[in-house]
């Protein structure tokens, strides 16, 4: 018999997570590194809790647990989340990191929560965000892209005390980054050398694609107050100023340490990780990509850049560049 005076005692203690949605390779490791430097903030890694490009934990459950109406499925997926293996559906390194917290202690705590609650994909969702933050001694928790950005509406409706932080960045930028992103295209590429170039060719078109998207869901997202819009170009323009809104946004007090945030990953055109804000990376897009390439990305993103905010002709951030 599980201590469910226990589980509901727990949740009194109100967690308020700080979700990173967006597009890849938009500097979500930069965001990470800056909101990361406030010590009241339990930091993790990329979730991918529901994705339509990829097998996600709907698929997960599917193939691999059965129907949690029955509690010996609820033993599986918990069992299955500590026992160090390798899932489909369980991407990204956050299912790596709850086996290291206490993994004992949180086990149990995860299978008393999931068997008193009513099963469903959200209450999961909120008890393997809870838990983990609850043990640590955390009220606050961050969780690189726990949904694709087309769940946020979503997400707001699972986790309405939650602040989601959209990120973006210039589409051309994030085209050339993801021809040589090490987690994608970066392998494709070594399995299919004769088809380097279609496969550069058919990243740039899906950034594009996922880029205008994005746009559409930021209009139907803005206006909450959950939810905000963080444009990398504006983080290297002003770093000061962006990070005073994005504390200003998620409840963080501010401090100093976060105008110098740890190493990034490397980048896709040098492989050098560097720390801080080199506001050169705004631009540097302009060598990877040919004049007829930037030329369809700009006519066919124009409108999208727009909704998302900003003037890729009159940043401050490429005048002189």
């Amino acid at each position: 018999m599980f201590d469910a005076i226990g589980v509901y005692a727990r949740l009194f203690m109100m967690i308020q997570p700080i979700f990173i949605v967006g597009i890849p390779r938009t500097g979500s490791t930069l965001w990470s590194n800056i909101i990361a430097r406030d010590p009241n903030v339990m930091r993790f890694g990329e979730m991918h809790f529901l994705n339509p490009w990829h097998q996600d934990f709907r698929n997960f459950l599917r193939q691999n647990v059965g129907d949690l109406a029955k509690d010996n499925s609820v033993e599986t997926l918990i069992d299955i989340l500590f026992s160090g293996g390798q899932y489909a559906g369980l991407r990204g390194n956050y299912w790596e990191q709850i086996q290291k917290i206490n993994p004992e202690l949180l086990k149990q705590r995860m299978q008393e929560a999931v068997l008193a609650s009513d099963r469903s994909l959200a209450s999961i969702f909120r008890i393997v965000v809870d838990e983990p933050t609850r043990i640590r001694g955390y009220e606050k928790c961050l969780i690189k892209f726990p949904v694709y950005f087309s769940y946020v509406r979503l997400l707001k409706v699972w986790y309405p005390n939650a602040k989601i932080v959209h990120i973006t960045r210039d589409p051309r930028a994030t085209a050339m980054s993801k021809t040589n992103d090490p987690g994608g295209t970066g392998k494709r590429l070594p399995r299919h050398p004769r088809l380097g170039l279609l496969i550069r060719y058919v990243m740039k078109v899906f950034v594009v694609v996922q880029y205008i998207w994005s746009s559409y869901m930021h209009r139907k997202n803005s206006g909450s107050n959950n939810y905000a819009l963080f444009r990398y170009e504006d983080l290297l323009a002003n770093p000061e100023h962006t990070i005073r809104e994005l504390c200003k946004f998620t409840g963080m007090d501010f401090n100093q340490d976060m105008l110098n945030p740890r190493k990034g990953q490397p980048s896709s055109l040098t492989g050098e990780r560097r720390d801080g804000f080199d506001v050169t990376t705004a631009a540097r897009w302009k060598q990877g990509l040919r004049p007829l390439e930037v030329h369809m990305i700009t006519w066919v993103t124009r409108g999208s850049m727009r909704r998302l905010g900003y003037n890729p002709d009159t940043h401050p951030v490429y005048q002189g560049k």
